[in-house]
């Protein structure tokens, strides 16, 4: 069985070298790093990850905390998270709060107490987070994926208000002038945000807005199929709908299909998130795509060189969305989307 000082050898490296390799990778220089692998890959070396923990006092474990994992979404997510850390040596424990700021309190409490090098929150919209945050960063590096660009924390930050402005602009421009929107939980900050893009984008379009075209509840397939349900009993239905997330807008659109309205020749459906389902319903979503994967790259990145540099300053990365049409608003559009 092939030990350390063996790779070394066979890299023409010194210890100390394949020991960066495994501890602090992104500190080696490219030509170092491919020695090193070819190494490994050629004897087939397997660290030994409990002494490697005693030596350096790291587990090479993160905590990723998301709200569920019913949404596709945050499966998405955790995926890409997964992937990332792995390519940099790191094992990634799943945790979600439900939604729930006493069951987020118990896990921070935990998990700063626990044998992890690392904590990466996802899309946590409670008020009561930032204080909570500002205890648990002071025992444990953290990194945000955020709706805001918080200053406090590294983060991987997307601009909501932003995504549903120019979600609700593209139905505007393809000639619609009564809209209806689907948010989420009435309240949240991020519903807060998504709602306050949708209506500067009818304000700046002199559109009205009434309130029985706005509704709220979870971001869930039956929230959208309900929602589309008030709609069409109006006494003047929309034409278009923003739905807060790919989920609702597939329960907006089977409820259409169920009644026998077309889409998009009677409602046109632009969601939000750039989920796979929506790229494969029928009919493929128009959506507002995050870029999940380079956001979770981001994210990782921050968090472990946080790690690495604990006096580090906080960085934030900002990331747009983008608008990629399918047929629940072009008839002409693919119907798989591939992005």
């Amino acid at each position: 069985m092939a030990v350390i000082k063996d790779v070394a050898s066979f890299a023409g490296v010194s210890i100390s070298t394949v020991s960066k390799y495994f501890n602090n990778p992104q500190g080696m220089s490219e030509e170092y790093r491919q020695k090193v692998a070819a190494a490994v890959e050629a004897l087939d070396f397997t660290p030994n990850a409990m002494a490697r923990s005693l030596r350096t006092k790291r587990t090479n474990i993160i905590a990723l905390i998301v709200p569920e994992i019913t949404n596709t979404f945050y499966v998405e997510v955790y995926n890409n998270i997964r992937l990332a850390a792995t390519s940099k040596g790191y094992m990634t424990q799943l945790y979600t709060t439900e939604e729930s700021i006493n069951i987020l309190q118990e896990l921070l409490s935990q998990l700063s107490s626990s044998k992890i090098d690392g904590i990466i929150l996802c899309f946590l919209d409670e008020d009561e987070v930032i204080s909570l945050l500002d205890r648990t960063q002071a025992t444990m590096p953290i990194a945000l994926l955020s709706w805001d660009a918080d200053t406090q924390f590294n983060s991987a930050v997307l601009d909501l208000t932003l995504t549903v402005y120019r979600a609700t602009s593209y139905l505007i421009q393809q000639g619609h002038t009564s809209i209806a929107f689907v948010n989420g939980r009435e309240g949240s900050r991020v519903s807060t945000q998504k709602k306050r893009g949708y209506l500067k984008a009818m304000s700046a379009n002199g559109l009205p807005v009434t309130e029985d075209h706005i509704c709220s509840g979870s971001y869930s397939f039956r929230t959208g199929y309900q929602a589309t349900k008030h709609f069409m009993q109006c006494s003047e239905p929309p034409t278009g709908i923003v739905a807060a997330n790919d989920i609702i807008a597939i329960g907006c659109c089977k409820y259409l299909h169920l009644n026998d309205y077309r889409i998009p020749q009677d409602v046109s459906i632009v969601g939000m998130d750039g989920i796979q389902l929506s790229r494969i319903y029928d009919p493929s979503i128009t959506t507002m795509a995050i870029p999940i994967p380079a956001m979770c790259t981001e994210a990782v990145n921050l968090l472990i060189n946080k790690i690495n540099h604990p006096t580090s300053k906080t960085r934030q990365s900002l990331f747009e969305s983008e608008l990629m049409v399918g047929r629940s608003t072009n008839e002409n559009a693919p119907l798989y989307l591939e992005f």
